[in-house]
């Protein structure tokens, strides 16, 4: 576990674009094509930034508001589940692996409002991210919602998890052509 959060450190400093670079880049692709190579360049960093902002900032919503929830609800070892949703949400899987087995337990050890009111809370948090990945990833671009909503559906379904950004990247690259 502690690899894994040291590299996504190490790789976020590692992204940090260099302008030399970014500079090196954007004249390659004027020469490629004269008339939209640079605009491709920016279009390309926007969707990225868009993407990784979009993906960590929403999986930390919905980690802070699923730890909001199972704290308040008493349930055991929130601390744990919270990290392991915000991990899921930034590795793209969603926290649905974890919340639903927690709504059940909740069900069976809480009384039944207690356990209803749990539930409607923790549904709607564990949805979060269906909403507003697209919403969030439009932002700046001018590729409409359901292109990118569409992208990421075929995205998932042809690539699965990989195929969630492949996605979100072609949606977005491509809808603003």
């Amino acid at each position: 576990m502690l690899k894994f959060i040291a590299s996504v450190i190490v790789s976020g400093f590692r992204f940090v674009p260099d302008p030399f670079i970014v500079q090196t880049i954007k004249s390659v692709s004027s020469r490629i094509d004269s008339k939209r190579g640079e605009s491709s360049i920016q279009l390309a960093g926007t969707t990225i930034r868009n993407i990784s902002r979009g993906v960590i900032g929403i999986s930390l919503l919905q980690a802070l508001l699923a730890g909001i929830g199972l704290t308040v609800a008493g349930v055991p070892n929130a601390g744990l589940i919270t990290f392991v949703v915000l991990l899921l949400g930034i590795i793209q899987i969603g926290p649905t692996l974890v919340l639903i087995p927690t709504i059940i337990w909740s069900w069976i050890v809480m009384d039944q409002t207690t356990a209803l009111v749990f539930t409607a809370y923790m549904v709607p948090v564990n949805l979060l991210d269906n909403v507003l990945h697209p919403i969030v990833l439009a932002r700046g671009m001018a590729t409409p919602i359901l292109v990118i909503f569409v992208g990421i559906i075929g995205g998932t379904l042809l690539h699965g998890i990989v195929g969630v950004f492949i996605g979100q990247s072609c949606s977005l690259l491509l809808g603003n052509y």
